[in-house]
C-alpha cells in the first residue's frame, strides 16, 4: 500500500515537474506570454493623480513582444534616483516616456542621459512618465517635483489620447474587481479607448473585462463606435480639445518659469498633428518635432501588437530632442 502511494506521488510530482518545464519553454519563445499589463505592485491610489508609481517597485514585463524588468527609483518614477545636486531636466508624459515594452537602457529618456553626458554637462534626466497619464495628471505630478528643485529644463510628451482623456472626466467603474476607466470625448460620446487599473492582466481578459463593462454601463450599441478614420476632417470639438490641451501644457510652461520648454508631439494623425501644433504655436510654446519625424513612428518603430515604440522608436525620439535639448542647455 505504501508503495502504491510511493509510485503515485513520484508520477505527480514528475508530472508537474514536467508541466514546469513545458510552461517555461513556452513563455521563453513567447507562445504563451505571461500576464502583462498595468502591474498590480508598481501602482497606488493617489489623491491629485488618480494613482502614481511605488517608490522601489520591481516588476517582471514580458509578453510575446517583450521581456524586460521594471524598476521604480525611490522618488516613484523610472530610472536612477534622482540626485538633488545635479540640475535636472524633467521628461513628461505617459507610457511612451515611461519606456513600456523596453528596457530602461532602450528608452529614448535614458538615450538622452547618454547624449547629455557625452556633452560634458553635469544635469540629470528625469524620468517623470507613468503609463496611462493625461495631461492633467501630468501637470499634477509636475506640480508636485518642482517644489523639491526647479528644473533645468523640460520636455514634455503629448499623444492625440492624452489630448482626448484631458478634455473632459473620464468614468470610474469597478467591473469584476477591476478599476475600469471608460474615457469620453469632448461631445460626450464614447471614446474607444479604455484602460485598466490596479491589477495585472493579460491582453485578452484585459478586452472582455472592457466589452464586458461597456456594455453594463453605456449598452451594447455604445461599444461598436467607429474610430475616426485617418482622412477625416478634425471637428470642432477635436479642435477645442487641441486648444485645451495646450492651455494644460501652458500652465506646465508657467510653472517651469524662465527655463528651456519643449513638446513633443506623437501617435497623431496629420490633421490632429497640425491642430494640435497650431494651438500650442499660438502659446509661444516650443515644438521640437516635425511631422515627417511624427510620422517616421509608425509601425515599423512600434510593436506590432502592443502598440508602443520599440527600441529603434525610441532611438527616433532620441535623435530629435537631443540637439533641441543640447543647444537651449549651452544657451543657458
Amino acid at each position: 500500500m505504501n508503495s502504491r502511494w510511493k509510485n503515485l506521488a513520484v508520477v505527480a510530482l514528475t508530472a508537474l515537474i514536467a508541466l514546469g518545464v513545458v510552461e517555461v519553454g513556452l513563455r521563453v519563445f513567447g507562445i504563451f506570454p505571461s500576464v502583462s499589463g498595468p502591474p498590480r505592485y508598481l501602482a497606488r491610489a493617489d489623491l491629485t493623480q488618480v494613482y502614481s508609481l511605488v517608490p522601489d517597485g520591481v516588476w517582471r514585463h514580458s509578453s510575446q513582444e517583450f521581456n524586460y524588468t521594471i524598476r521604480t527609483n525611490q522618488n516613484g518614477f523610472r530610472g536612477p534616483d534622482w540626485n538633488f545636486d545635479r540640475p535636472g531636466i524633467a521628461i513628461l508624459g505617459s507610457s511612451e516616456v515611461f519606456g513600456f515594452g523596453n528596457a530602461w537602457a532602450d528608452t529614448f529618456p535614458a538615450r538622452l542621459q547618454s547624449m547629455v553626458t557625452d556633452g560634458g554637462l553635469d544635469h540629470q534626466i528625469r524620468n517623470m512618465g507613468v503609463f496611462g497619464h493625461n495631461l492633467l495628471q501630468v501637470r499634477d505630478a509636475f506640480n508636485r517635483w518642482k517644489l523639491h528643485q526647479r528644473f533645468a529644463a523640460t520636455v514634455i510628451q503629448v499623444d492625440w489620447r492624452a489630448v482626448i482623456t484631458s478634455s473632459t472626466p473620464s468614468i470610474f467603474e469597478v467591473v469584476d474587481g477591476y478599476l475600469v476607466e471608460v474615457g469620453r470625448f469632448p461631445d460626450g460620446k464614447l471614446s474607444p479607448a479604455y484602460r485598466i487599473y490596479g491589477y495585472s492582466y493579460s491582453h485578452s481578459r484585459a478586452a472582455a473585462v472592457f466589452i464586458d463593462g461597456v456594455r453594463r454601463l453605456m449598452g451594447p450599441s455604445n461599444s461598436d463606435q467607429t474610430p475616426q478614420t485617418a482622412d477625416a476632417a478634425l471637428s470642432p470639438d477635436d479642435i477645442q480639445a487641441a486648444v485645451r490641451a495646450a492651455a494644460i501644457v501652458d500652465e506646465i510652461r508657467i510653472a517651469n518659469g524662465e527655463k528651456p520648454f519643449g513638446v513633443f508631439l506623437m501617435a497623431m494623425e496629420r490633421r490632429q498633428f497640425d491642430a494640435m501644433n497650431t494651438a500650442l504655436e499660438a502659446r509661444g510654446i516650443d515644438v521640437i518635432n516635425t511631422w515627417n519625424v511624427s510620422k517616421q513612428l509608425g509601425m515599423s518603430a512600434r510593436y506590432p501588437i502592443d502598440g508602443h515604440m520599440t527600441a529603434d522608436g525610441n532611438a527616433i525620439v532620441a535623435q530629435s530632442i537631443g540637439p533641441w535639448l543640447r543647444a537651449n542647455l549651452e544657451q543657458n
